[in-house]
């Protein structure tokens, strides 16, 4: 048992968004969490952000109760403004065929969910738990309420993945820890969780959505809980190479390339 405290002191900070760096691959937590290196910023981020920011602005206007003001002049203009602002921010910005693409995204979402914002209960919701060995934070991208029922939304601005795969797994276990943790702070359960891909057009490929399951969270929970003790061990070793892909976008690459962790990518 004191060993176990001993354990405790070092609590650190973890948010589902870490937990999942870690996860994919612990020495990119190390160089960028632990160490806190600057990733560099790709095209992919710029854009990510652009359509997040905007889908973000879209819902405080909702929020204000100011729904039947955002026309489609509104909608650009917003887009444009949030365009400037990342652009102003040292952000590569991207080509004008790409900044398009990242508009049909916004207009997409906006136009396929009007009805549902008319649910919408909050949006970029901060979340923060303390546990005995760590504080769990989040920020949650959308929380709908219905005749009292509650569902927890988390937007990627990416194509749906394949079932099955290794991201949309991480994606659902992350959108599961914030459900935990809204449901520990306010008492209140989550029926639906939604996983909505902006790139894709149509709302019935765009949305996923899975019914609550308590026995899946808590098992996510152990997951997150060994991650954490790793994290506060410092146990950064790579036990598992990440996929290709995720190699191939790292900053660190050539590292891992020159001590043989990873073939050259």
């Amino acid at each position: 048992m004191g060993q176990q405290k001993g354990l405790y002191l070092s609590r650190v900070i973890v948010s589902p968004a870490i937990y999942k760096i870690y996860e994919t691959c612990p020495r990119q937590y190390q160089f960028f969490r632990e160490y806190k290196f600057i990733p560099s910023r790709s095209a992919d981020t710029f854009i990510g952000l652009l359509v997040h920011q905007t889908i973000e602005r879209i819902h405080r206007i909702v929020l204000d109760g100011q729904l039947l003001t955002i026309t489609q002049e509104r909608l650009r203009e917003l887009f444009e403004q949030t365009y400037y602002f990342l652009s102003q921010v040292k952000m590569r910005p991207v080509d004008e065929r790409e900044k398009e693409k990242a508009y049909k995204q916004v207009e997409n979402y906006f136009y396929n969910n009007q009805y549902e914002m008319y649910d919408l209960k909050n949006a970029e919701e901060h979340i923060a738990i303390m546990k005995d060995q760590y504080i769990l934070t989040g920020q949650v991208d959308i929380v709908m309420e219905h005749n009292g029922r509650r569902e927890v939304w988390d937007l990627k601005a990416s194509n749906r993945p394949e079932l099955g795969s290794l991201s949309l797994e991480q994606y659902e276990r992350q959108l599961y820890m914030y459900a935990h943790s809204m449901e520990k702070r306010d008492k209140v359960k989550s029926e639906r969780l939604v996983l909505y891909w902006t790139e894709e057009p149509l709302k019935e490929d765009a949305l996923m959505s899975f019914k609550y399951q308590p026995e899946k969270a808590e098992k996510y929970i152990d997951d997150f809980e060994k991650v954490v003790m790793n994290i506060q061990k410092k146990n950064f070793a790579v036990t598992v190479l990440p996929e290709a892909c995720i190699c191939k976008k790292c900053d660190m690459r050539n590292l891992c390339m020159r001590e043989g962790l990873i073939e050259r990518c």
